[in-house]
């Protein structure tokens, strides 16, 4: 695990923060959570489908969420289990197919369901007098104002709104999932901007501001070389490794 600097002012009342970027079969979660198990422990998102050249199997994947869900049953006041694009996809094939694992595309999808009361789109968590927001992506103003007639408007929009979607009936849960469906150009899409499960970092480098008020923590787009700080508002963490806040320090 690496520490993560944010420049917030101490709390020492608060435990500690691990976060789990991108998982994506990987084992590294494992060793992250070993003597954390009483501090705040975020999962990203992003379960399941591996990439081809780690040479992680599909099963191997499964096996990995499985036992995530497992560790959250085990801890669910500390762990926070948030959904990616690659996870959604299984609930709403609309939202992505990338690298599906087609063989066991209906036992995820029921393992998903089972356990959607366990998963959250997003997490905010008080930390030095801000807020953070945890996103599998990143939330951007120009996509509440694309969905805002959907997710609320701009100035009515709260994150947490996109949880209350996910779990409320089916029909708002197909809006949530509408919504999440935007790819922008950076990914290969035809959409202006991309969703908090589809934002490419480099929109928000090159224009795309994160919504205000908060400091973002997200992954999605793989970046092995380190964390990656857009413009002091938020950092993407998809660095195939798990960090540290220790919010006794700052």
């Amino acid at each position: 695990s690496a520490n993560l600097l944010l420049h917030l002012e101490p709390d020492t009342n608060m435990p500690n923060w691990v976060i789990i970027p991108d998982v994506h079969g990987r084992k590294f979660w494992r060793d992250a959570v070993q003597g954390h198990e009483e501090d705040k422990i975020i999962f990203l998102g992003d379960y399941v489908d591996p990439y081809d050249w780690e040479e992680i199997l599909p099963g191997e994947a499964y096996k990995e969420l499985l036992d995530i869900i497992e560790f959250k049953k085990a801890h669910p006041d500390n762990v926070v289990l948030l959904l990616g694009n690659h996870d959604l996809g299984y609930l709403d094939p609309t939202i992505c197919t990338c690298r599906r694992d087609c063989y066991r595309a209906e036992r995820i999808r029921k393992l998903f369901e089972e356990n959607l009361a366990l998963f959250d789109i997003v997490h905010v968590e008080d930390m030095g007098g801000g807020k953070v927001l945890f996103s599998h992506a990143g939330i951007g103003e120009n996509w509440i104002k694309q969905r805002g007639h959907i997710v609320g408007n701009m100035d009515e929009f709260r994150p947490e709104h996109l949880n209350e979607m996910l779990h409320g009936d089916l029909p708002e849960r197909d809006l949530l999932f509408l919504a999440l469906t935007d790819v922008s150009w950076f990914r290969g899409g035809p959409d202006k901007v991309g969703s908090p499960v589809w934002a490419d970092v480099q929109e928000y480098l090159e224009g795309e501001r994160l919504i205000g008020g908060y400091l973002h923590i997200f992954g999605h787009t793989l970046h092995e070389g380190g964390p990656i700080n857009v413009r002091n508002h938020g950092f993407c963490l998809d660095c195939a490794q798990a960090f540290i806040i220790n919010q006794n320090e700052g």
